[in-house]
């Protein structure tokens, strides 16, 4: 029999490798039936999947930070939209485009100054002073050269015939909505306007809150042709604490009146605070009632200016003026309270001898189906320029814009404020304690 270690193990290719055993080859996907890959082993998947969810963390956490990033953008535009809403953005003028009042030019301010003088009305008991209409408005004119005030009185309803206020005294509380372009920041003008839009930028014009202090003084500026360099506006409450921080002011009351609890004699009484009030601002209704209030006002304001620059800077810093601007009803006034105060002290050697009030000349109208005060053109132009225009170019009539006129005589009831004026001797006892707590406060 042959032998079995003779049989060829080449196969029939022979050859070279004869009795060597060949390396085992790596396995391939070529190799494997249909070329598929081998399974992955439960270790591979694990991982793998580890890996797919830390993706989907990282992808998840981003989609939040996103979503959290633009909700809080959203409120933040919310809010201050709402608030710009809200405040009805009355812009401080030096930052934005609003129309100015009329000052004194810069050549006469060292000789004259005007300035408006207001006692504020009561509306609802909490609203703030500045939703609150006038009561009273008067304006001053100072020749600083002269050492004279003269002080031209409107009464309550003197007609404006504005969009939202009939009357002078309506413009506190209801100023003229301006008309404002969002993209330019600016108010505009009627001429600026076309077809609702802002000509220049095609911007949808919205209204925004007007500014009372500006209308009110434009509007003097305006019907009396005169500049105005600032205005103090007395809230009810704020004349009631001046009077008793001043400890009374004495007044010669043409007859007898009852204030609360107590009963003042007619002559020279010292009043305190809410009997002052009383006094100045009752009035027995229409326009001449309200006259009669004026020529009344004028007696209890200048006791307040007589006890006031009597004081020193200090008493008026720490006793009167300052406690009074720190306190819950200051006066609203485009001075501070330095100011205020530097202000007595340079009028402190005006007497009431050199102190003259008048009204302004005019008569009852029919106007917007309501009974107003509208002056009598000739009348009003001749009074400022005798008595309010010191240094300025004389003021011609035609050039005052007056929404009504009144054509019949006048009476200026012109009054030099010696004739009522009082000593300033008396005291309030009773306002010593309230005083100190409202000057420690």
């Amino acid at each position: 029999m042959p032998n079995a270690n003779n049989r060829n193990t080449t196969g029939s290719r022979g050859g070279k490798g004869q009795g060597r055993a060949q390396p085992a080859k790596k396995s391939t996907a070529a190799q494997r039936p249909g070329g598929k890959a081998a399974p992955r082993t439960a270790a591979q998947k694990a991982q793998k999947k580890k890996k797919n969810q830390k993706v989907k963390k990282i992808v998840l956490i981003a989609i939040l930070l996103a979503i959290i990033v633009a909700v809080a953008v959203f409120l933040v535009v919310g809010v201050l939209t709402v608030y710009r809403e809200m405040t009805g953005t009355e812009k401080d003028p030096g930052e934005v485009n609003l129309t100015q009042h009329i000052t004194t030019p810069e050549a006469d301010q060292d000789k004259v100054a005007y300035y408006a003088l207001g006692i504020l009305g009561v509306d609802e008991e909490d609203s703030p002073s500045e939703s609150k209409p006038l009561e009273a408005l008067s304006l001053l004119c100072w020749d600083k050269q002269q050492g004279t005030i003269h002080i031209l009185q409107l009464p309550k309803a003197t007609y404006y015939g504005g969009q939202t206020a009939a009357s002078l005294s309506d413009i506190w509380a209801s100023p003229t909505p301006l008309n404002w372009c969002e993209t330019c920041g600016q108010q505009l003008e009627d001429s600026e306007i076309a077809d609702g839009n802002h000509a220049a930028c095609g911007t949808p014009v919205t209204q925004k809150k007007g500014s009372s202090s500006q209308e009110l003084l434009r509007a003097l500026n305006s019907q009396l042709g005169l500049p105005v360099d600032g205005y103090f506006l007395i809230p009810q409450e704020a004349l009631v604490k001046l009077v008793n921080l001043l400890r009374g002011v004495d007044v010669n009351l043409e007859s007898a009146m009852t204030v609360g609890d107590v009963n003042y004699g007619a002559g020279v009484q010292t009043l305190d605070g809410e009997a002052s009030l009383y006094y100045a601002m009752d009035s027995s209704g229409g326009i001449d009632g309200d006259i009669n209030r004026m020529l009344k006002q004028r007696k209890v304001l200048l006791g307040i200016f007589q006890r006031l620059i009597l004081q020193t800077e200090d008493q008026l810093t720490n006793d009167t003026i300052g406690p009074l601007m720190n306190g819950s009803t200051p006066i609203l006034s485009d001075h501070t309270r330095e100011e205020i105060i530097a202000l007595l002290l340079d009028m402190k050697d005006i007497a009431p001898s050199s102190m003259t009030a008048y009204i302004l000349p005019g008569g009852s109208v029919s106007q917007d189906g309501g009974t107003y005060f509208a002056p009598n053109r000739a009348a009003l132009a001749s009074l400022l320029n005798e008595a309010f225009n010191p240094y300025g170019d004389a003021i011609a009539a035609e050039s005052l814009s007056l929404p009504a006129e009144w054509e019949g005589e006048t009476d200026t009831h012109m009054q030099v404020l010696s004739e009522v004026a009082a000593s300033q001797s008396g005291a309030v006892e009773t306002t010593a304690a309230e005083t100190q707590a409202t000057a420690a406060a």
